[in-house]
């Protein structure tokens, strides 16, 4: 992975030039759980401008990488991080606690998040997660593996959300992934444990629909817990 990512870095600062401002990585991979096999590597690319002359010229090295490591680039402008926390503000939370500068500017450090856009986000993707949810489970129709699919699919993408909720409750100590942001809000840990397990591509040995059933307990819950704060409150 490292030859990887320092052949992308010396390719873009060839390609953009003066035009790149910083790269940084986050997501799993700088976190514990990352897993090589099925994890994709998030790499923010901060540009000072993002037209199509400038996507061109990176566009060879991102493709590179992407084929040879699974970089999955977000790429914005500097100018654009202030509204991005405003619209994307968990993303922006775990990117401030997660990441790895490898080239340029921490741009992260100076985005300031608001209290109140993390709560309506975290009600929006949550309630988001459920409704999916429910819908997918009716489509796999009791097919084991299809369920598991859909599992980690939930697991992965709420994961964020849970933890985003948990150290808005003040509840920060420890708070790092699912398990313990539900244990932090008082909620079920087997089941968030178990879906953790499933998120992470290990093998799951119970009842699959019995996780399934758990998990929309576990979010129903979650949900509950957003709805009772006011003013960005919880």
């Amino acid at each position: 992975m490292g030859g990887a990512l320092d052949e992308l870095k010396t390719e873009l600062i060839a390609a953009a030039s003066d035009r790149l401002v910083s790269l940084t990585l986050y997501g799993s991979v700088v976190r514990p759980e990352h897993d090589e096999r099925t994890s994709d590597i998030e790499l923010l690319v901060v540009l000072d401008r993002a037209d199509a002359t400038t996507l061109r010229a990176i566009a060879p090295a991102l493709r590179r990488a992407w084929r040879r490591a699974r970089v999955a680039p977000y790429i914005v402008t500097a100018s654009e991080l202030p509204r991005l926390a405003d619209v994307f503000p968990t993303k922006l939370l775990d990117l401030a606690r997660h990441r790895l500068v490898l080239h340029g500017d921490d741009v992260i450090a100076g985005v300031e998040v608001r209290r109140e856009h993390v709560r309506l986000r975290i009600e929006q993707e949550l309630r988001n997660h459920l409704v999916r949810l429910r819908a997918r489970l009716i489509r796999v129709d009791g097919d084991a593996e299809a369920t598991v699919a859909v599992l980690r699919a939930v697991s992965r993408g709420a994961r964020l959300d849970v933890v985003a909720l948990a150290r808005l409750a003040d509840r920060d100590d420890g708070v790092d992934d699912l398990a313990t942001a539900c244990a932090a809000l008082g909620l079920d840990t087997a089941t968030a444990r178990d879906l953790a397990d499933v998120g992470a591509a290990k093998p799951f040995r119970g009842d699959v629909d019995d996780l399934a059933a758990r998990t929309l307990r576990l979010l129903e819950q979650v949900v509950a817990i957003v709805d009772q704060s006011t003013g960005g409150e919880v």
